[in-house]
């Protein structure tokens, strides 16, 4: 997610990871996440961030660091679409299952721990993701993680539409 969203100079960034959303008047929302992505040495490089500006990130698996951005949105940004990374060996992007999303939602959201052992969070949980996929078009985009930033111009074609 960072590299990519990184990758995206032209761009303005939500978030890399985690955010809030939130609906009025049948729109769905989105709020500003902090100004960071976290790149490997490899990624930062290729992207032209200076080693200088990292800011270490100890344990990180993945021997990331992070790296603020300059280009983060203002606050309440509408949401006209939504992609949902996943690595793969050929690049697609395609309108995601009803049922796919969910299992997506529900991995990446924070909720009751065990799951499902809050009945009414869980059922907050359902009615938010039953309105964000009825409000929002989400999309699958499966990239090919070797092949670094070659898809770019598809993915912006796409944004764009």
């Amino acid at each position: 997610k960072s590299s990519l969203s990184a990758s995206l100079k032209g761009f303005n960034l939500i978030s890399e990871d985690s955010t809030s959303v939130n609906f009025k008047n049948n729109k769905c929302f989105v709020t500003s996440g902090f100004p960071i992505v976290k790149l490997t040495n490899e990624i930062a490089k290729h992207l032209n961030f200076k080693k200088k500006n990292k800011i270490p990130l100890p344990g990180d698996r993945l021997l990331r660091s992070y790296y603020q951005v300059n280009n983060l949105s203002p606050q309440n940004i509408h949401i006209e679409k939504c992609y949902i990374l996943e690595w793969g060996k050929e690049f697609d992007i395609q309108l995601i299952r009803p049922k796919e999303f969910l299992a997506n939602f529900i991995l990446s959201t924070y909720s009751a721990v065990p799951y499902n052992s809050c009945k009414a969070s869980s059922a907050i949980l359902h009615s938010y993701a039953a309105k964000f996929l009825a409000t929002v078009p989400v999309y699958k985009l499966t990239r090919n993680k070797t092949n670094f930033f070659k898809d770019n111009r598809e993915i912006i074609s796409h944004i764009s539409i």
